[in-house]
């Protein structure tokens, strides 16, 4: 495992993962507000947030595939991330080029 790309798409997938974790504990406050202009400002501002962090997690498992030695469009199955990471985990390693992680 190459031990640079793991770490990039370790600093890239924990925060957005929390951030997930975060819009579904928000996601009914909006409900609040109704459609008032502060109601639709937060609804436009989390779906901003939203695609941001959807793309920073795949970036993430693209960087976990590769750092694996596969393909970066592996990183496509950060669409349904928790599968993503028993898939992308259980997978062999395949790259023997890069220096070896000692846990």
């Amino acid at each position: 495992m190459i031990a640079k790309k793991n770490k990039i798409s370790l600093y890239l997938g924990m925060p957005a993962i929390l951030l997930q974790f975060l819009f579904f504990a928000l996601g009914s406050a909006g409900a609040k507000y109704g459609m008032s202009e502060v109601g639709l400002l937060f609804l436009i501002s989390m779906r901003f947030l939203e695609v941001l962090d959807a793309v920073a997690i795949i970036m993430a498992f693209s960087f976990y595939a590769t750092a694996k030695g596969y393909s970066r469009y592996y990183g496509m199955l950060g669409i349904i991330w928790p599968l993503a990471i028993i898939i992308l985990a259980s997978l062999p390693d395949k790259d023997t080029t890069g220096p070896k992680e000692t846990a």
